[in-house]
């Protein structure tokens, strides 16, 4: 989201978004929530915007992406059964990303690298059902 406040970008796809440090120590440190959103100018640089989140998402409390797309207009997917959306953070660190839902919805054959996190955490790299952290 931060990026489209400066940048013309195609759309966004958002999964499990939130808005606010979550009252998290390590969100607070990173200090990527400590401006304002500009969500008229996030959502004016881009065409669309898509979402995903649950409601048993274990970190993400719902009002979070709802709110987000409220702000956004976005098209929200909501389920109640897809916690965070990563096998690896359900279920632990063992868990294969392959087994991954939205890795499933984005990359069914499993032939895609894929690079997921936010600007303000770690990186972290799947590939062919494999865990990489770039650290």
């Amino acid at each position: 989201m931060r990026y489209a406040e400066n940048n013309d970008i195609l759309g966004s796809v958002l999964v499990g978004a939130y808005y606010t440090d979550l009252d998290n120590e390590q969100e607070k440190k990173s200090g990527y929530f400590n401006r304002p959103w500009p969500w008229q100018k996030i959502r004016g640089n881009q065409r669309w915007v898509i979402m995903f989140s649950s409601t048993d998402d274990p970190w993400i409390p719902i009002d979070e992406p709802r709110y987000v797309a409220a702000q956004l207009n976005a098209d929200l997917h909501e389920y109640t059964d897809r916690g965070h959306f990563a096998a690896q953070w359900n279920n632990g660190p063992e868990s294969n990303w392959s087994d991954c839902a939205l890795h499933r919805f984005f990359n069914p054959f499993n032939d895609l690298p894929l690079v997921i996190g936010a600007p303000h955490q770690n990186y972290e790299y799947y590939r062919r059902g494999r865990y990489y952290n770039l650290n």
